[in-house]
């Protein structure tokens, strides 16, 4: 009887351990992908202080993602979320499609500068497109694992908006996503920053066109631009799939 009681004990402990591991290499595998890929397709310069996920789970989150600015912008950053909490199937990560039940943002900082009739936002999209190639041909990098995100949220986003003078803050109303990737082919990365990236470019135009505050402050060039980059942002969509 102390043989099997102890054998059982033995079990518990080296699942323990498995799940501690797995917890711990989940973790790694993430945030290893959002600080290597994430930079070399959007072609900016990417922060992540940590990333974990419980095994028995599936919920986890990121600790102090940052976005950095494409060149030729002043601002020290595009996006930056103190957490990131999220949601996913644990088994898919040994797997080709990451499956992500939830992606919740809450409170994240963006700052949007617009210049030239092209803005920072917009830029990234454009870095992911050059990265993604021609509609039909694949990056040789995103031929690995794709994703599957059910439901994607980001909320209460304090945005701040400028050309180089002291930004203005805006509000803009709680994005949410569903089923992206859900077919049988599932989404690239790149394919997710895209969409995320034109949404929030969207909803952000979209308040600067009812705010008078914003564009009296930028003495009109905000406003002339606005109908540039909001074309661009919708068209953006398009040539992703």
């Amino acid at each position: 009887m102390k043989k099997v009681i102890g054998i059982l004990v033995a079990l518990v402990v080296l699942g323990a351990i498995a799940v501690f591991v797995f917890s711990l290499f989940a973790g790694k595998i993430i945030r290893k992908g959002v600080v290597t890929l994430g930079p070399e397709v959007a072609q900016v310069e990417i922060e992540l202080d940590k990333a974990h996920v419980s095994f028995l789970s599936g919920a986890g989150g990121l600790e102090g993602l940052k976005v950095g600015n494409p060149e030729g912008f002043s601002g020290e950053y595009a996006f930056y979320a103190e957490h990131l909490s999220m949601k996913l199937q644990p088994m898919s990560i040994l797997s080709d499609k990451i499956i992500i039940e939830e992606i919740l943002i809450i409170g994240p900082d963006i700052q949007f500068e617009q210049k030239l009739g092209a803005n920072n936002l917009n830029q990234i999209l454009a870095n992911v497109q050059e990265f993604m190639g021609p509609a039909g041909e694949e990056a040789e990098a995103a031929k690995g694992k794709k994703l599957e995100i059910r439901r994607f949220v980001l909320q209460d986003a304090k945005v701040g908006v400028g050309l180089g003078t002291k930004p203005i803050s805006i509000t803009i109303p709680t994005i949410e996503l569903t089923d992206l990737g859900t077919g049988e082919e599932g989404i690239t990365a790149g394919e997710v920053i895209g969409v995320m990236i034109t949404e929030v470019t969207g909803q952000i135009l979209a308040a600067i066109a009812k705010n008078p505050e914003v564009i009296l402050e930028s003495g009109g060039e905000l406003l002339k631009n606005i109908g540039e980059s909001g074309s661009n942002a919708l068209k953006s969509i398009s040539s992703l799939f």
